[in-house]
């Protein structure tokens, strides 16, 4: 799909990658049920959205997908270290 815009159009291949990229997160959340998959891919949506109807230029949409991509890297990275249901860190427990 986003090849073949590519192909006719290609300022919106990354507005479309980021569609394409946010739907899929929806479908990991529907299918594992945690909610940082939600939020990612409505972000990645939306910024999809705000890319095409500003028209924002190719470098400027995959810098926003890309920086999106990784601060939700490490959220995940981060709560990743925690065991669950911990919300604090063991030193502050003292």
């Amino acid at each position: 799909m986003a090849y073949g815009l590519f192909l006719l159009k290609p300022v919106l291949f990354f507005p479309t990658m980021m569609a394409a990229i946010g739907s899929r997160y929806l479908v990991f959340a529907s299918i594992y049920g945690r909610l940082v998959y939600r939020v990612m891919g409505d972000v990645l949506l939306a910024a999809a959205c705000l890319c095409f109807f500003i028209g924002a230029a190719p470098v400027v949409a995959a810098s926003l997908g890309g920086l999106i991509e990784v601060l939700f890297a490490l959220l995940v990275a981060q709560k990743a270290g925690r065991p669950v249901g911990e919300t604090r860190s063991p030193q502050s427990a003292h």
